[in-house]
């Protein structure tokens, strides 16, 4: 799980200074694309923690070949869904 702000809109929306539902989860509407040393990583959801007001969650899988090392970099790449 990694745990971020201003992945942007949801959906479905919630409004600012509500904290994210459970049933319906609060699907990021801008899709991320998150490589671990360049190789991208496979998501399960991103969008809302539940419960939690402002916060993000993306659950990745993060495969035993992966790089490993507290110097590869991991970001988060926002891609728009038309």
């Amino acid at each position: 799980m990694i745990y971020a702000t201003a992945l942007g809109a949801t959906l479905p929306p919630v409004a600012t200074g509500f904290a994210g539902p459970t049933v319906p989860l609060a699907i990021a509407a801008a899709v991320p694309d998150v490589p671990l040393g360049g190789l991208s990583l496979p998501l399960y959801y991103a969008g809302l923690a539940p419960g939690e007001v402002g916060v993000n969650q993306i659950n990745a899988l993060v495969a035993g070949w992966a790089p490993v090392g507290m110097q590869v970099p991991l970001t988060i790449n926002l891609r728009v869904i038309d």
